[in-house]
């Protein structure tokens, strides 16, 4: 199938087609690949657009023809390699990067980096970068509708509602939330958390009014998972904490939802959610 690497996130289309967002081809195509049964996938490059300095994360599936990507980079000094601790909190997939076996050591903070984070001009690979990238005719053509590179952040989950209406997380040395309504011509930072262990993960849009965004805080004494609920469309967010857990994925629909976390021991749990408020393990 060419795969250069695992996906970084996998989707089922509206058409029923299965989408996996990332690197393929051996590195020759950066953004979505496609197939109808899961044997044989079809890539589709995001031309235009720099695939070192904005590699493939995330994607949003509107529509057949609609589709979002996140992409961006962190810088790789800040990311976890076995025997190092951690001097910064980004985030678990920051930390675990490519080698999900490697344990994240929270119990202490090393001193100052001495490759800390530099302008991407300076050099690509120890720098964020964050960048939203659309099609409109199903992966032919792209464009990029948000982009930043000063604010030390880069991009996770999107979301959308519909074509025009979508939610996007990203982490870094802050954590935010942004929401477009006019398909990515203009995007509203509705959540700016500054404490630097904070992160954001993954987002779903149960529907134009209901929106769920998840992550946590990254500090051995304060270690818990974090879903941020809106219910005007992702204009304002009320935050709901779940002690000795991060919350790395989750899925919801009307009815209910699961959710994947790790706990501060680098333990896995399935946690399932209901409406009225129960969360069970």
């Amino acid at each position: 199938n060419n795969f250069l690497s695992p996906a970084q996130d996998a989707q089922v289309m509206p058409n029923g087609d299965f989408a996996l967002v990332g690197s393929f081809k051996g590195g020759k195509a950066n953004g979505v690949s496609v197939s109808k049964t899961g044997l044989q996938w079809s890539a589709t490059n995001m031309d235009g657009v720099n695939a070192t300095l904005f590699p493939a994360r995330y994607g949003a599936f509107p529509s057949e023809q609609v589709w979002y990507v996140t992409a961006g980079n962190f810088p790789s000094s800040s990311s976890n390699v076995k025997g190092q601790r951690l001097s910064k909190n980004i985030g678990i997939d920051a930390k675990l990067g490519a080698h999900p076996s490697y344990k994240v050591d929270l119990g202490v903070h090393a001193e100052k980096n001495a490759a800390d984070p530099v302008p991407c001009s300076e050099d690509i690979a120890n720098c964020y970068s964050a960048a939203i990238v659309k099609t409109e005719d199903g992966g032919a053509t792209w464009s990029v509708v948000y982009k930043d590179l000063t604010n030390n952040i880069y991009p996770n989950g999107i979301h959308c509602s519909s074509e025009l209406h979508c939610t996007a997380v990203l982490e870094g040395e802050t954590a935010r939330i942004v929401v477009t309504r006019d398909g990515g011509k203009t995007w509203n930072e509705t959540m700016h958390d500054t404490d630097s262990k904070s992160s954001l993960m993954a987002v779903h849009m149960i529907s134009e009014d209901e929106v769920w965004a998840s992550g946590g805080h990254m500090a051995p004494l304060s270690f818990e998972g974090r879903f941020w609920h809106s219910l005007d469309g992702g204009n304002s967010w009320k935050k709901e904490a779940i002690p000795n857990l991060y919350v790395i994925s989750f899925d919801m629909i009307p009815a209910g939802g699961y959710s994947v976390a790790l706990t501060l021991q680098s333990g896995v749990q399935l946690l399932k959610y209901k409406p009225n408020g129960t969360l069970t393990e």
